[in-house]
C-alpha cells in the first residue's frame, strides 16, 4: 500500500458522506456555523474554537475537491 492510498480512501469516503442534495444542506449549515466565509477577527467568541471550526469545514471542502469560490454556492433554503 502506498502513502497516497490511505488518502484516496478518507477522500472517497468523504465524498461518498457528502454527495447528493441532503449533504448540501448540512454543508450550508456548516458553511455558517464554522465562518467557512466570513473573518473570524473581531469577534467575541473564542477565536481559537471559530478558527477551529473553519479548518474542519475547509478540510472537507478539501477532500471534496470543492473550489473556494464555489462555498459561496452552499446557501441555507429557509
Amino acid at each position: 500500500m502506498s502513502k497516497s492510498e490511505p488518502a484516496k480512501s478518507i477522500q472517497q469516503a468523504y465524498r461518498q458522506t457528502f454527495k447528493g442534495e441532503v449533504p448540501k444542506e448540512v454543508l450550508a449549515d456548516l458553511r455558517v456555523f464554522c465562518h467557512a466565509t466570513k473573518t473570524t477577527a473581531g469577534r467575541t467568541e473564542s477565536i481559537e474554537r471559530l478558527e477551529g471550526r473553519r479548518e474542519v469545514f475547509l478540510r472537507i471542502m478539501t477532500y471534496l475537491k470543492v473550489d473556494i469560490e464555489d462555498v459561496y454556492d452552499y446557501e441555507l433554503d429557509f
